[in-house]
């Protein structure tokens, strides 16, 4: 839920730029601890997670 939320605040923004605004998209990759986790095997997890979010298309979440 969070995640997107995130995706959905990132998609209303708009950033000045000279004469035009950029539109922002996120991809998150959200996970949770498993028994055994380390935090780098964590923060490799959530890694995989968004990189799979931006192959579907980008502006995604991706959780497992």
């Amino acid at each position: 839920i969070l995640g997107e939320k995130f995706r959905r605040l990132a998609l209303n923004t708009e950033v000045p730029h000279g004469e035009a605004a950029l539109h922002v998209s996120v991809s998150v990759g959200i996970t949770v601890v498993h028994k055994g986790d380390t935090a780098a095997s964590l923060l490799e997890r959530a890694d995989q997670l968004m990189y799979q979010g931006k192959k579907g298309g980008k502006n995604r979440v991706a959780a497992g």
